[in-house]
């Protein structure tokens, strides 16, 4: 994932990012081609938008295609914690900015309740040593760890590299996201 996105969008302005290049992309990724589309929505928005913070969730309706999520009580409450952004922000808000790794919280470490049966992986995203917004998965327990970790590792420092080398204007806060897809 991160060769591919380095080879297609390295020094590449958010407004130069066009159709051909998105489906170039989506071709040499293969089978995990659906990441292609929210990760280039998230790049794009976090290189234009400089509002000073919030959250972005993509893809939160293919949470319904697992059986952790049936319960449509218990999916109101995770999705109004989406929105809320609240608990979700105090689970970064421990993120250190000398700390490099990628975090998992499975069931139950997860600080926020309804989150009891999902995992939350995700790493920081920094601009110049601070961190401005993170990228992440939330999902069922059960996925696969090592691959999404390799894959949220390997974006992660797609974009650190495309912000540190002068993408963003110098002086503008950048928009934290946080981008939801399961990757099963």
């Amino acid at each position: 994932l991160g060769i591919v996105l380095n080879d297609c969008v390295t020094l590449v302005t958010a407004e130069s990012i066009t159709l051909p290049i998105i489906m170039e992309m989506e071709r040499r990724m293969g089978s995990a081609e659906m990441l292609v589309s929210p990760i280039i929505k998230s790049i794009y928005e976090t290189l234009t938008q400089f509002d000073g913070g919030g959250l972005k969730f993509e893809g939160v309706n293919r949470l319904l295609e697992y059986p952790e999520y049936y319960d449509i009580g218990r999916l109101k409450e995770l999705i109004a914690m989406f929105e809320n952004g609240d608990d979700v922000m105090k689970l970064f808000s421990d993120t250190n900015s000398d700390d490099d790794s990628v975090k998992v919280y499975i069931g139950s470490e997860n600080s926020v309740k309804i989150m009891d049966n999902s995992t939350l992986i995700y790493k920081a995203v920094k601009r110049n040593g601070k961190v401005v917004g993170a990228i992440g998965i939330i999902g069922p327990c059960r996925m696969d760890y090592s691959k999404v970790i390799t894959m949220i590792d390997s974006l992660s420092g797609s974009v650190n590299e495309l912000i540190n080398n002068n993408s963003l204007p110098e002086g503008q806060s950048n928009q934290g996201n946080l981008n939801e897809n399961n990757s099963e």
